[in-house]
């Protein structure tokens, strides 16, 4: 990915903001988010949900962090709920394609940027089916498949390589979801499972060099001097016939320095509302620090709204634990004119108490 790319994605902003802790640089990656019409562009995820959910316990006192912390927490809930993901637990893992040695040059760079950055709709086309038939063996539809940022692997030796970060859903449950990882984890050990992947036609099809863009390398490496290698392409056309993406797991060194797949790229995946409702106390904290702040309070009633409307019995247990009726109640009297505020504030104490009944959690 190039640096112009990266500088407008929020996903990638926010986790260098947080990791050198430029309060400001969070501020800015929070509201690149939106678009200027404040339509949220989806840059973030629930995968970003423990990062919100620190930076805003780092700076429980700004009140900027937190009211964009929250307003961000709620839009990716939102997200998932029009995507009837909400309440789905899912795996996520990462495979790396390239190198490739067609493309090692800057002007096979830039094609393959277009390919997997620019018009990546066709390869996350052609990878989704690759993967839903992998592993077909758990029911996994292509529908059930989606991406997340693909960039190059700057950790890797060898130039040319690309990280694609995928996500299945599981509708299945917790269970299915763990075995699933667990499945996705000994594939990536299994070196004929990875050729298998290598070999699938619609992936070699969608990153293979068209006629016109072979031409314009071949040209270019010309132009550069490159006898040698200009001759290797021309020579065997038949390379440019068995074009195949090489297809990789992400490494670690173990103990004793032998390297083994990193089994912290695949993990399960919670609901988004479990999650949120897991870091809730960060949250309610932030609105009892900012009991004045309108926005504030109005943001963090709306997101727990949200997540009451759309989570389940566990949720509700977490939120009556962490005393959100208390958060919500507060919020409602301090500012007892804001009439949004108190809608979703009586909505959200509907929910719980309707959740709790259903469950038979204790409210003491």
């Amino acid at each position: 990915m190039r640096k112009d790319e990266e500088a407008k994605n929020a996903q990638l902003q926010l986790e260098v903001a947080v990791r050198k802790a430029e309060v400001g640089a969070i501020v800015e990656a929070f509201k690149m988010a939106w678009d200027e019409n404040l339509s949220w562009q989806d840059e973030l995820t629930s995968q970003d949900i423990s990062r919100i959910l620190d930076a805003m316990d780092t700076y429980t006192d700004n009140s900027e962090i937190i009211r964009w912390g929250v307003c961000a927490l709620q839009a990716i809930v939102a997200e998932e709920v029009k995507d009837s993901t909400s309440r789905q637990y899912s795996v996520q893992s990462i495979i790396r394609v390239g190198p490739f040695k067609i493309y090692d040059n800057d002007l096979g760079e830039h094609i393959l940027h277009k390919k997997l950055v620019i018009e990546v709709a066709e390869f996350e086309e052609a990878a989704s089916k690759m993967l839903a038939e992998a592993y077909k063996e758990y029911n996994i539809s292509q529908e059930m498949v989606s991406f997340g940022l693909i960039r190059p692997d700057k950790l890797a030796k060898e130039r040319g390589i690309w990280l694609v970060p995928y996500e299945i859903q599981v509708p299945s449950g917790q269970a299915d979801a763990y075995r699933l990882k667990d499945y996705i984890m000994s594939s990536l050990q299994d070196t004929a499972h990875m050729e298998g992947m290598a070999k699938n036609d619609d992936l070699n099809n969608v990153l293979k060099p068209e006629d016109s863009e072979m031409e314009r390398i071949v040209k270019m490496l010309k132009k550069q001097k490159k006898a040698e290698k200009s001759n290797k392409t021309e020579e065997g056309e038949g390379e440019e016939e068995h074009f195949q993406v090489p297809v990789s797991a992400i490494m670690k060194k173990a103990k004793g320095g032998t390297q083994i797949v990193d089994p912290g790229c695949t993990v399960v995946d919670d609901p988004c509302t479990f999650k949120v409702a897991k870091g809730i106390d960060t949250v309610l904290v932030a609105m009892s620090s900012h009991t004045e702040n309108v926005d504030v309070q109005h943001c963090g009633v709306h997101l727990l709204r949200w997540i009451l409307a759309w989570g389940d019995a566990d949720v509700a247990k977490i939120m009556t634990e962490a005393k959100a009726e208390d958060e919500i109640q507060a919020a409602m009297k301090k500012h007892p004119n804001h009439r949004s505020l108190n809608t979703h504030a009586k909505f959200a104490l509907r929910r719980l108490a309707f959740l709790n009944s259903e469950a038979g959690n204790s409210t003491s």
